[in-house]
């Protein structure tokens, strides 16, 4: 009964609070790491009987639960052997591997699945189509298509040549095409570089990296479909997702896990005031994440906006800014978030028209910092830089701060990470805990995420 509770979608207030109750002394009697570490805090398990005690609870990091491998935090009955996995790397590099049971799968992608089903408006059947899946390199497979009881799923592999990419997408003609932006561009820039296909799904669904307004603006306009955003992460699956009249807010998906925002002294912040997401998985007693610590930036809203027409009661964020480490350190120890270069690469771009042929012509960019007062900015493009670019660029810097100094340049490729993903913002001074700009708050408020 009890997995039947954790595993049921549209939980109660009260069912959330057993459920939770529940996922505590599970992780207390079967994980080492918990046991350990709630012993050493004092933590006693008959102060949480609610959700509204998951503050007692210390944080846990990616790091500490990578510091004596897998069977640390891997449920003591069961065998890692037996169970599924997920793998994420994140910005260490080091793969972190978060174990689960098949039933525990099987709801994690039911709750993404049908998010999507309802966000397409419930067609039937419906061909759910991700682009730039992941397969091992051993893998003689590139193509993987699966029934459901909707329609079906397929997985197109991202190693295959683009080509072939866009051929077996044309042949599946998505229902809705999902996945992460920077892999989605690549497919959109070389569609229009191919004659006679045309791919028309009823949605796009952009997950795993921060969504840009550029990057949706170029889906919509390819795709000639609404484009969406969910918030979701190895470790957790789908933790929010975009509200559907209001593109700046994501709901929270409370039947899968619990949300906090937190600030520098691991107090939750005030709603409007940014801070650190701190996740719980309330349905994964395989390996359970309790208080973990994502490492990515957002707001809590005090209340939905009046545009808002969902279902009442929704927790409601901000959509995340990116990574703590997608933060600009300045030599004053101020951090420029990831939206405000964002801007700056707009306004660059409008200050001589998105139709000038230099515009037309970039497919992507990157900002990387090299030291605290100086950036380079890559355009992805075979076309020769304008001085006007860099010009309006140190005019757009100058207002930020002072010291900022940028090199703007021309370049053929982009390297992306280990994991096929780019990341549009890279600094080399790593992520420290400093006041931010950019995010309508001023304050110091940076977690060791990782």
């Amino acid at each position: 009964m009890r997995q039947i509770k954790r595993l049921l979608p549209r939980k109660t207030s009260r069912l959330t609070d057993a459920v939770f109750r529940d996922l505590v002394r599970t992780a207390y009697r079967t994980i080492p790491y918990y046991q350990r570490t709630w012993t050493r805090s004092g933590l006693k398990l008959a102060e949480i009987s609610s959700v509204k005690d998951i503050h007692r609870l210390p944080l846990v990091t990616k790091d500490d639960l990578l510091a004596r491998g897998h069977s640390d935090r891997l449920h003591q009955g069961k065998s890692a052997k037996r169970q599924v996995y997920r793998v994420t790397s994140g910005m260490t590099g080091a793969n972190f591997i978060i174990f689960m049971s098949k039933l525990e799968l099987a709801f994690r992608q039911f709750s993404l699945v049908y998010r999507m089903w309802h966000d397409a408006g419930y067609p039937y059947p419906m061909t759910l189509v991700q682009a730039g899946s992941w397969f091992p390199l051993e893998s003689k497979i590139s193509l993987n298509s699966r029934r459901m009881p909707i329609g079906r799923v397929i997985h197109i592999s991202r190693r295959q040549p683009i080509a072939e990419q866009i051929r077996a997408l044309d042949v599946a003609n998505p229902t809705v095409l999902t996945g992460c932006p920077s892999m989605l561009e690549i497919l959109v820039r070389a569609l229009q570089q191919t004659p006679g296909v045309t791919i028309r799904p009823k949605l796009v669904v952009t997950r795993g990296e921060v969504l840009r307004p550029f990057t949706r603006t170029l889906l919509s306009k390819t795709f000639a479909c609404p484009v969406t955003n969910y918030y979701s992460t190895e470790e957790i699956g789908l933790i929010a997702w975009q509200c559907p009249s209001t593109p700046s807010v994501m709901h929270v998906n409370r039947d899968t896990c619990l949300l906090e925002i937190l600030d520098e002294g691991e107090e939750a912040c005030a709603p409007g005031q940014e801070g650190d997401v701190v996740v719980t998985n309330l349905f994964n007693h395989t390996m359970p994440l309790l208080r973990y610590v994502l490492g990515d930036r957002s707001v809590l809203l005090p209340e939905a906006p009046s545009t808002c027409h969902c279902r009442p009661a929704l927790q409601s964020i901000r959509a995340p800014f990116g990574r703590s480490e997608d933060f600009i350190q300045l030599s004053d120890g101020t951090r420029v978030s990831p939206r405000i270069l964002d801007d700056l690469v707009h306004d660059a771009s409008a200050a001589q028209g998105m139709d000038h042929p230099f515009f037309q012509s970039v497919r992507d960019y990157q900002v990387i910092q090299e030291s605290p007062t100086n950036l380079r900015i890559l355009y992805l493009t075979d076309h020769a830089l304008p001085d006007f670019v860099s010009d309006q660029f140190q005019l757009g810097l100058r207002v930020v701060h002072p010291d900022l100094r940028c090199e703007v340049q021309s370049v053929s490729a982009l390297i992306p990470e280990k994991s096929g993903k780019r990341k549009r913002i890279i600094s080399h001074l790593g992520a420290a805990c400093s006041p931010s700009i950019g995010t309508g708050e001023k304050q110091s408020a940076c977690l060791d995420a990782e």
